[in-house]
């Protein structure tokens, strides 16, 4: 027998009390909620629990503020890919992209970027080394083969070969992608001065789209060049013949 639309509401508001009394209890009068992680309990306050709208009991996350940090690390870690495809569509949006670019323009103005580079010098030195040692292994012709496929300019920013040049007195740099990746053409492009140093070791999925100069048409071209169109350009290396001492 089907339940009537009053029934089915007196149901619903008996299993939110449950749930509400399985997690919250009154400490010194004050209402307070068990984190589902640490199982320690807390005042029910945004300043121990994020909110989380669709939760319809309190409005608030199942784990106490350190613990959701803990759980967001370890799920980065596990799911990497699935992390940073997150990271792109959300700094996708037109919204995001802004926020991000203001976000690190007040921590340039503020000093705080500078003051960072102060504090963590050993970091800066070992990058800076790692860096100094990683060489793309392509020739010249391959080098000049993957600048003209993004038209003798920056991939990122799109500054051109010419005003680079005129304004840093140097070319292009060979840009690795990935940062740990390979050191062929499989993951070169060429970069400004600025955007090689700013990217520094993120992904492109994180810098990117965050970049006030974010192109979806530049980074649609990034990864066909990544993925299959630089194949195009690889030139193979004719195998050595054996050596074979003449007889006299």
């Amino acid at each position: 027998m089907a339940l009537s639309p009053e029934e089915k509401q007196k149901r619903a508001e008996e299993r939110k009390l449950k749930k509400w009394n399985d997690t919250h209890k009154l400490i010194d009068g004050v209402d307070h909620k068990i984190c589902n992680r640490c199982n320690e309990h807390y005042p029910s306050t945004n300043e121990h629990f994020y909110k989380n709208d669709k939760n319809g009991i309190d409005g608030l996350y199942p784990y106490c503020k350190k613990c959701a940090l803990e759980h967001s690390y370890d799920w980065r870690e596990n799911n990497r890919e699935g992390y940073l495809e997150q990271i792109k569509r959300r700094n996708s949006k037109p919204k995001a992209r802004k926020r991000i670019y203001e976000a690190n323009k007040r921590r340039q103005e503020s000093g705080e970027f500078k003051k960072w580079q102060q504090d963590n010098k050993d970091k800066l030195f070992q990058y800076r080394l790692n860096r100094g040692n990683k060489r793309h292994k392509i020739n010249k012709q391959e080098w000049e083969q993957c600048k003209a496929y993004f038209d003798n300019s920056c991939a990122y920013c799109g500054i051109t070969y010419d005003d680079h040049k005129g304004k840093f007195n140097e070319d292009l740099h060979k840009e690795h992608v990935n940062d740990k990746g390979a050191d062929d053409l499989s993951n070169c492009v060429p970069a400004c001065k600025r955007c090689n140093s700013k990217k520094h070791i993120y992904s492109l999925e994180e810098w990117y789209p965050s970049q006030e100069f974010y192109s979806e048409g530049k980074h649609e071209k990034i990864n066909n060049w990544l993925s299959k169109d630089y194949k195009l350009y690889i030139k193979e290396k004719k195998p050595r013949k054996p050596y074979t001492r003449k007889s006299r």
